[in-house]
């Protein structure tokens, strides 16, 4: 089964479980064993939710950074991309990439310009309209980047981002941040503390006031938290294998495009030849 296709069935069968849960519990099992269903039963079942969705909160980052980890071309990528990123800071290249990035973003423009157009033409059904749809295609340059058209721009903080973000790779960071990572780990080991305390708190109030009837609650806030498990995990991994090393692989090739830009880059970066750069994104995929 797809990740996207697992990630809409557990959805729906948490919205399906939440529903039943309510319908049978509040309107057939409290009625029927002359529990009182006041405003704190609408508070347990706030708490049910809440606990769902911090699970699923959880289990997907810690997922995430495990997948992020093990994933050997994300690492490749990345390591290249703090190369280059280095490079262009150590050699005030800035100025250069802000220049190739203003042109690439005009080459995409035209491109997407034309692009579109080309689909409106092979869509176009009456003659007239498709002669002047084709006299469009003989703009300038120019003419096109004055025009409004809709697409993607990159720049240097998108191309780069996520880079160079550990304190260790500052040259100069010589302090030891004991309190971040302790802020770190108590953050994580907090969020997992309020879960437990709620979900304990939950269970040990539908047995107080729930009799019999909370046993079947508990059951069915057993299966959300698992199916809530099972959601996050599969939405992590379509994020990562899907979303993140794809960016990264196309950050790597207009990161390359850069570096092939002039000759005078090539020779900061220690490249002779073009080829060079493509064989060593070859050599990643």
């Amino acid at each position: 089964m797809k990740k996207n296709m697992v990630n809409g069935v557990v959805y729906a069968l948490i919205c399906i479980l939440i529903l039943a849960y309510i319908m049978i519990d509040y309107f057939i099992l409290k009625p029927l064993l002359g529990i009182n269903t006041g405003i704190e039963y609408w508070i347990g079942v706030g708490i049910t939710i809440i606990i769902i969705l911090l699970i699923m909160v959880v289990t997907r980052y810690q997922r995430k950074q495990n997948k992020i980890k093990a994933n050997l071309y994300i690492q490749k990528y990345q390591e290249k991309l703090n190369k280059h990123f280095a490079t262009i800071t150590n050699n005030a290249l800035y100025e250069d990439l802000e220049t190739f990035i203003k042109e690439y973003n005009e080459n995409v423009k035209v491109a997407t310009y034309l692009r579109k157009l080309d689909r409106k033409i092979a869509k176009c059904k009456k003659e007239e309209k498709k002669k002047k749809l084709i006299a469009m295609r003989n703009l300038s340059k120019e003419e096109i980047l004055k025009l409004n058209v809709k697409y993607t721009k990159i720049s240097s903080t998108k191309l780069y981002s996520n880079v160079l973000t550990r304190v260790n790779d500052d040259p100069n960071q010589i302090v030891i941040h004991d309190g971040l990572d302790t802020a770190k780990m108590l953050g994580t080991k907090a969020v997992f503390i309020v879960i437990g305390a709620l979900f304990t708190g939950s269970v040990a109030y539908d047995f107080y006031f729930g009799g019999a009837s909370a046993l079947f609650g508990t059951l069915l806030k057993v299966i959300m938290i698992t199916s809530a498990i099972i959601g996050a995990i599969a939405q992590a991994d379509k994020f990562v294998d899907g979303e993140i090393e794809s960016v990264l692989k196309k950050r790597m090739r207009i990161s390359i495009s850069f570096i092939n830009s002039s000759e005078r880059i090539k020779s900061i970066f220690g490249i002779e030849k073009p080829e060079e750069t493509e064989k060593e994104e070859t050599e990643i995929e």
